[in-house]
This record gives C-alpha cells, structure tokens and sequence, in this order.
C-alpha cells in the first residue's frame, strides 16, 4: 500500500496543501498520499543521526500544535526552505484544528529540502498523546473513522524517527523541552534510543520531551505533570559547562511575549503558536545569523479557536457527567481535550443560567424593601429596616428559586443568631440580607469564569492559566486596563501574578486554589480601578505597575530585561546584603500590605531566627557589634502593641490578634533601617566585607525558606478574617 514518493510528487502535495482550504484538503490529498508520504518521510528522517548538527544561519520555531495558518505566515514573512535553514522544536499537531495541513507540509519540506528542514520530536509527537489530545481526532472527523486507525499509526511510526536535539556551530543546543539528571554529555545525545512510540519514564528521551523549567528552585524536583522533572536555574547553567554550549533553545510551553529567558540568558524559550488553545500569547521564532547573533521575530497571529461539533460534544457529555470529580486522569484517556473543554463550557454556563439575572435581583431588593414584614429600628444611633426569618421567607417566595438556592434563609439566620430557632423573633438587616445576596452572586460568578481556565476541574489555577484568565476575564470590564497598550501588559501581568501568588502561594507551589483567590478581595480591588487619583494606593493599577517599571528600568542600565546581582550593587549600600537582595521584591510586596495576615507571617518568619515558632530573639535583632542605642524603650512598646502572654515571647497568633501586629513589624522595619543608616561610616571604617554584614530581616538563605510547618497556609490566614462571610458562601459549584 505504502510506498516512496518522488520529488515532482512531493511538489505535487506542496502546492495541494499551500493552495487548499480546511474543507477541499481532504479532497486534494487523499489517504493514500498521506500513507506514501508518512512512509517517505520515515526514510528520510532513518537517515538522521538522533542529534542533527550544522552551521547557522538558522530559523528555530517552537510548538505549532495544528495552526497551519499561523506556520504559513512565518514562511510568507521569513521565507520557506531551502532559502532559509529552518529546524523546529516539535510539538507540530494537537490542540490546533489544522494538524494534518502542518505535519503534512512540513514532511514534505523535510524530504524536499532535507538540509534546510530539521524536525525534533515533541511530547505531542508520542502515540499516548496525540491518541486523545487531537490528532487521531481530527483523522477520524476529517478521513472517516475507517481509515484513522492505520493512517494515525503511520504517523507515529514515522515520529518515531523524529531527531531529539539539534546543535547549532557547536554553541546553540536545541530541544523540545528540558534537561535529564543523566545528561552528561553531546556523545550522550548522539547515542539516544530511536523508534520508541512511547519513551519509558524515567528515561533521558522522556526527560527532553517533558521536563521544565521551574523558577527559584535548586535541581531536580518531580513535575506536577506526572512525567519527567522540573529543574532549576543552576541546572541550567551546570549542562552548560559540561556540554560546553553557551545557550539552550527549547519550546513546549506557551509564554506571553513568545519568548522567555531563563537562567541568566543560558536558557530560552522560543513558542510559535499564538493565541494558543484559547489563551493570549505571542507567537515567535528565533532567527541565528551567521556570526550566531540572534534575534526573535514576533507573530501576533489570530484569535480563531479550536470549534467542536455539537454532535461530538453531546457524544462525551453524558460520560464526562458520570466521572467522579478527582478522575482527572480518566477523563483525559477518555475524552479528547478539545471535547472536554466544551463540555467544561457547557456545565459551568448551565450553573450560571441558575443564578439570578440583574433583573430577578433587582426584584428581589425592591419586594424586600416594601415588604410589610419589614420594620424600622433604631441600631447604633441610626434607623435600619429589619425583617423577621417569616418575613424573609415570604419575599423569596415571591421573587423565584434562583435567589433562594443562594441564601438559605434557615442558614443564614443561624450563622447570625447561633441560638435562634423557628419560634424566636430575631430580626437581621435588610442592607445585610441584600450585601449577602449580591457578595454570594458575585462569587459564584468569579468562581464559573476561573473555572473555565481550569479544564481538567482540579480547583486549582497555574501560573499561565491565571494570567490567561485575567487578561481575559478581568482586564476587558475595567476601563483603566483595557485601553493598556499591548507592550506594557507584559510588565502589568507580571506585577499582579507576583501579587496573587505571593499571597496565595507560599510554599511556591506554582498553582494557587480559586477558593483562595475569590476570599482573597483581590479581585474585587482589581474590577474597583476608577480612573482617578485613589488608582495609586491600589496595587493593580497601572500607576503601581509604572512604578514598579521604573524601578526595574533603572536597575536595567542596559536593558536586558533582567536584573543580576550586579545591578543591585550598584545601586544599594553595602549594608543590603545578597540575602536580602534575593529576597528584595518579596519583602516589597509583603512591606507594601503589611494588614495583610500573609504579610505579617511572612515577616515574623524572618523575625523567628530561632525557628521556635516566637520573636523573642532580643540579641538576633542586634546590628553588627552591640545593642542598639535605645533598644529597650523601643522594645517595651513593641510588646505592649501585642500584650503577649508570656513576657517577651511574641506567636504569630498573637501578632494576627492584637489587630496592631502591621504596626509592630513596621515599627521594628524602621528602627532596623534608621539605625543601619547611622552606622554605614562606622561600618565603613571597620573594613567590613559585604557578605559579613548582618542581613536586614535576618538570614532567609534557601534552606531555612523551604516549607516548614511553622508557617501556617495562606487559606489559613484569610480564612480568619473572612470567616464570617465564608461559612455561608459556597463557592463550589
């Protein structure tokens, strides 16, 4: 059935898919072209060695994931092979709905102009992937389920031959996605195992198609994705030196502006397909010229997502219903994710159909303040109107279910009166009952939107799937946000997930819990921006954004859109050491939201230098050699703000209790600095080096700020002071 293709008959095919439209591809090739060409195509790519050398220059594109349109504007603006040496990083089908156009052209390419068009394989490019992720999918949907067994396992036949690395002059590695703990050398990569439908875990060709990056960790660490490792910084550098490259190109994870670096530049991420799966990226390519200096080239592209068949859709509806909602895994070997999606869309917009509309709330404020159950009361000096439980269940009668399944009158009256009972008179504010109604709306609706980002239902947002979520949730119903020119959202995205994450994230996780950012009152300081002169004092606001920005652009002298440790020397005394400079934009956003509980658990961490869980360290809070002029007056009303029970021993209970432990930590922050200033000459005149000098906040090196049980959560600390509200609000849907 299968057999070689020749060159006019690969031209042939060029010309069908360049000139094609997704309904006449299916007519132009046909299924026997694509078994010929998948059995060319393997031929060819037997040929190559596992890691494919040559000279720049050089295009490197990232993931495609099946958006042939978006492949075809980088040909039209770059140019297409053999006139530019192209090698792409893998990841070419899945996701998008123009997977066989992408393959099927870059195949023809890589057998056309072998040396001109290097394909690495992606973790899409692995039979247990692309069976349930796209794929197989759209073969079935676009040949006829009779024919997509075979020609899918075709396919992968030949992915299997698909190169891991490329090496660009000896100096530029190139792969899909990460580093291995076994990595040693190049002699390594020359030698890896081919024609694996599926490499084994663990494994050096699973780690280059898995791993991850992972900011402000040391190593190795487990993936949350459930395949290979995250890795850090220092690996980063470390492969560098032994494999003897001075940077490492990789794509397998979409970032915003296209590309990120990582690693103090050792390390760049490079991701070709924009908007992708529905999120607000850039897409981009790398261009090497032939004196290896590069440069990307950003693609905007277009914001047309993957459609679904609303037939395939009631197809996997009623089996996505019976999953148990920790099923995540089963899930995903059942049904494909562009279903699954769907059917997400489809379940949350059916719980938001319950909620009630502007016009059943605003019905319901008005039967409540006419009702005759309503009675004027005199509270504190002012004249409230109150209703009585009856009066109450009288209106919700009135107005319909969708309110009721929101307030749970018997509930609510027993989280206000906890000895009340059906016989007993006690009346509640009408302002009260209103608040509550609308907070729980607002809530629920928070909690459906954040949903969507979360597709696989684990209650949870990542890092990326935040930022896609605020872009598009919350940046469009602000006027302040959205007229943001598009360069600038980069910087302000950056700021606000440093924000939420700091908060919500403590022990770096990289996933925040919805529950948590919906208790949080983040989001409503975000959709309160106004545009006037209070947009300062809140922290999403462009105003702090531009502040920040210009903080990090003096730092930046030469503009390398990051900071080293250089930069800060510079710029600080020598009294700021590296440890507090590791820690520098922690301590600002902790410093600038100091009520906030996470704040002051922050702080007294570093307070704690003995780790008993107390500040009660008078000698650690000593600067250099001696007491502190004064220290004692300063010390006694420091304790007299928190009243402890034990002299001079101070919990972080205690701190969050007294309602003044902010005052506390900024008191001592002040002194700290004010005595530090003084003493820089005397400093100066001893000769100190700036590593010995005392840290600010104490020592925070890595070991002391790995996840301890001293430090309780962040949904710990909020739920205290959102408690009251939080015990009658069920953001679970």
């Amino acid at each position: 059935m299968a057999g070689p293709l020749s060159i006019s008959q690969v031209d042939a095919i060029i010309e069908k898919v360049k000139q094609s439209s997704y309904q006449s591809f299916t007519e132009n090739v046909s299924v026997d072209e694509l078994h010929f060409l998948c059995e060319t195509a393997l031929n060819v790519l037997r040929e190559e060695p596992p890691l494919v050398e040559f000279q720049p220059p050089a295009v490197i594109c990232g993931d495609l994931h099946g958006q042939f349109t978006d492949l075809m504007n980088i040909f039209t603006k770059i140019g297409f092979p053999p006139d530019n040496k192209f090698i792409f990083l893998g990841n070419y089908v899945d996701r998008g709905k123009q997977s066989l156009e992408t393959i099927v052209l870059l195949f023809c390419f890589k057998i056309r102009h072998p040396e001109s068009c290097f394909l690495l394989r992606g973790n899409h490019e692995c039979s247990a992937i692309n069976r349930t992720n796209g794929l197989f999918e759209e073969i079935g949907q676009r040949y006829g389920q009779q024919h997509a067994q075979l020609l899918w396992k075709h396919f992968n036949q030949a992915f299997a031959w698909l190169p891991y690395a490329g090496l660009i002059n000896k100096r530029i590695l190139c792969i899909h996605a990460g580093l291995s703990p076994s990595l040693q050398s190049l002699q390594q990569l020359r030698k890896l195992r081919r024609q694996l439908s599926d490499p084994p875990n663990p494994s050096l060709e699973l780690d280059l198609l898995w791993a991850d990056t992972e900011p402000g960790i040391q190593g190795f660490r487990s993936n949350l994705r459930g395949a290979s490792c995250v890795f850090g910084e220092d690996v980063v550098s470390n492969v560098c030196a032994k494999l003897g490259v001075s940077l490492i190109v990789r794509s397998h994870r979409p970032v915003r502006g296209g590309t990120e670096f990582f690693s103090d530049r050792r390390m760049l991420t490079v991701f070709s397909a924009p908007n992708y799966a529905g999120h607000v990226n850039a897409g981009a390519v790398l261009i090497v010229d032939e004196n290896m200096n590069y440069v990307s080239e950003i693609f905007q592209g277009n914001r047309e997502g993957v459609t679904v068949e609303p037939a395939e859709i009631q197809k996997f509806h009623s089996q996505w219903l019976r999953l148990p909602q920790s099923a995540s895994k089963s899930r995903k070997e059942l049904v494909p994710e562009s279903i699954r999606r769907e059917c997400l869309k489809m379940i949350l917009d059916r719980e938001a159909s319950k909620l009630p509309s502007d016009e059943v709330f605003n019905d319901f404020v008005d039967c409540l303040e006419a009702s005759e159950h309503v009675k004027l009361e005199e509270v504190e000096g002012k004249t409230l109107k109150t209703i009585s439980f009856n009066g109450l269940m009288s209106v919700l009668g009135r107005v319909g279910k969708s309110v009721t399944n929101l307030l749970l009158p018997t509930t609510f009256f027993r989280a206000h009166f906890p000895e009340w009972d059906f016989q007993s008179e006690c009346r509640i504010q009408v302002d009260v009952v209103v608040e509550f109604v609308s907070l729980k709306m607002e809530f629920v609706r928070y909690r459906i939107k954040m949903a969507l980002y979360d597709p696989d239902s684990t209650g949870y947002l990542t890092r990326e799937q935040f930022c896609n979520y605020y872009l598009k949730e919350v940046m469009p119903m602000v006027d302040v946000l959205k007229d943001l020119e598009e360069t600038f959202q980069i910087c302000y995205m950056n700021t606000v997930e440093s924000m939420f994450f700091f908060f919500l994230d403590p022990k770096h996780t990289g996933r925040i819990r919805i529950s948590d950012a919906l208790v949080s009152g983040f989001l409503e300081n975000a959709f309160s921006l106004q545009r006037n002169s209070e947009n300062y004092d809140n922290w999403f606001s462009p105003e702090k954004t531009h502040e920040q920005n210009a903080i990090f652009q003096m730092l930046d002298s030469k503009r390398k859109n990051f900071l080293n440790r250089d930069d800060f020397k510079k710029h600080l005394d020598r009294a700021i050491t590296q440890t507090f400079v590791d820690r520098l934009y922690e301590i600002h956003i902790a410093y600038n939201h100091l009520v906030h509980p996470a704040s002051m658990a922050y702080f007294f961490k570093v307070l704690d230098v003995a780790e008993n869980e107390l500040c009660s360290c008078y000698n650690e809070w000593v600067a250099v050699d001696g007491a502190m002029p004064a220290f004692d007056d300063f010390c006694d009303q420091f304790f007299d703000m928190v009243k402890p029970t034990e002299d001079g021993r101070i919990s972080l209970q205690e701190l969050l209790d007294c309602k003044q432990g902010h005052d506390f930590i900024l008191c001592l922050i002040n002194y700290q600095e004010f005595y530090r200033y003084e003493m820089r000459d005397s400093e100066s005149n001893a000769g100190l080096d700036q590593d010995s000098a005392v840290p600010l906040f104490g020592d925070m090196s890595d070991d002391e700020t790995d996840e301890q049980e001293s430090v309780p959560s962040t949904s710990e600390l909020v739920k205290k002071i959102v408690d009251e509200c939080n015990n009658n609000v069920n953001t679970s849907i």
